[in-house]
């Protein structure tokens, strides 16, 4: 009778031992589910932002050259328009170095 006792509290220990790994490997089953699905997603929304900042700067940096462009091109017609007084530049020089 003791025996019987004894036998049936290991099988319930056995059965409980057998319950909880197989619960653990659920668990862990379902965490590396759950992981790989947010790393994908993580992955997709990551490679959106990327997508839309590199188009951004694409735009900004197009902008951005054209303007320096036509700065430039705003720049050189200013001064090819400007009258140089080389005598007088001369003068200026001759007279800051001469007086240094």
């Amino acid at each position: 009778m003791e025996s019987d006792v004894i036998e049936h509290l290991v099988g319930i220990e056995h059965k409980a031992t057998t319950l909880l790994d197989d619960a653990t490997k659920e668990a862990q089953h379902r965490i590396a589910i759950a992981k790989s699905t947010a790393e994908k997603q993580y992955k997709e929304k990551y490679e959106k932002i990327i997508e839309k900042l590199e188009k951004e700067y694409t735009v900004k940096t197009s902008l951005l050259t054209d303007k320096h462009t036509e700065n430039i091109k705003m720049y050189k017609k200013a001064i090819q328009n400007f009258n140089m007084d080389k005598k007088g530049f001369q003068n200026l020089l001759d007279k800051l170095i001469l007086e240094a």
